[in-house]
């Protein structure tokens, strides 16, 4: 009977993570997640603006060209007999507000207004059919000023955080990567070119490229993480934690910045997505309500259906 060795294989253990060595991996991953937050946030609201020049400002064009037609043919109703006294109240409700809401892009519409807004048909605007979608909800001056105060209060305590996390991270860049601390002529030329992308993104408050160059410098012992020292990695930690918080306070100036510009309530505006989503809708309402209008100018060129249409307007 043969005697058979068994032959033992040592395995070697790989040595767990420290905690910090963990807290470093994990703050690694979520800067990377949010930098490619970042990215998406940019490149959806490129696209935004994309979209609404080639889609949503033509059909804003053909609406409002659609609504001067309209003041246009109602104001030659306006003092026509045919239209009793209570009709061409309604007429008149409904050439004021449109006229109004045109009045700055249509100088003939403006003129149509002052004329009009003068005449005493006993009449003071309401709100317009639902067939034309007009808001004439009145603002209470008061209000409309507070909200543009506090507004303004919000963009300049976000702007001064931001110029502070700027300077911040730009004078931690300076400190490692400033070229006056390397003796070796390869990287200091390496420093050199580093420290010119850092100013020059400095000059542009291009906070996201600062943390970008400050990540790459963090980021250089990941891939020998087990051979640095706990100390250091605790500073490395630092660093990140603070870039994260960095990184999360711009992508919300980037979210806020984009808001205010395209006057989009924040809840519309909570992902990148969303931006997206919002602008289709709009551009699937004023599809529909131009044609809804330029069908009504059409049907209106009739002085009969008109006025059948004016009956079913109880509001004006």
């Amino acid at each position: 009977m043969t005697k058979h060795n068994t032959v033992t294989i040592a395995t070697q253990k790989t040595a767990a993570f420290s905690a910090e060595q963990k807290k470093f991996r994990r703050l690694s991953e979520q800067i990377s997640q949010e930098k490619n937050l970042a990215k998406e946030w940019l490149d959806h609201i490129e696209r935004y603006k994309q979209l609404y020049a080639v889609k949503l400002q033509p059909l804003i064009l053909k609406y409002n060209a659609l609504q001067s037609s309209m003041v246009y043919l109602l104001d030659t109703y306006c003092d026509n007999t045919i239209f009793s006294a209570v009709e061409r109240k309604k007429i008149l409700n409904i050439i004021l507000i449109m006229a109004e809401n045109i009045s700055a892009i249509d100088d003939k519409a403006k003129d149509i207004y002052h004329k009009r807004s003068s005449k005493d048909y006993n009449a003071s605007p309401k709100m317009a059919g639902e067939n034309y979608n007009i808001n004439a909800d009145e603002i209470d001056p008061v209000e409309q000023n507070l909200h543009h105060i506090n507004h303004a209060a919000k963009n300049t305590k976000t702007q001064l955080s931001m110029n502070q996390s700027l300077k911040d991270v730009y004078r931690q860049l300076v400190k490692i990567s400033h070229p006056d601390t390397e003796m070796d002529n390869t990287k200091h030329v390496q420093k050199t070119e580093l420290m010119q992308q850092i100013n020059t993104a400095y000059k542009k408050s291009d906070l996201l490229t600062l943390l970008q160059i400050q990540s790459n410098a963090a980021q250089t012992c990941q891939s020998n993480l087990k051979t640095q020292r706990p100390n250091k990695i605790k500073q490395y930690n630092i660093i990140l934690a603070q870039q994260l918080e960095e990184m999360r306070s711009e992508i919300n100036h980037i979210r806020e910045d984009f808001t205010a510009k395209v006057n989009m309530p924040p809840n519309k505006a909570k992902t990148p997505k969303s931006i997206l989503y919002s602008l289709n809708n709009d551009i699937s309402h004023i599809k529909l309500q131009t044609k809804i209008l330029s069908d009504d100018l059409k049907l209106f060129q009739n002085k009969q259906i008109f006025k059948l249409f004016l009956k079913t307007q109880k509001k004006l």
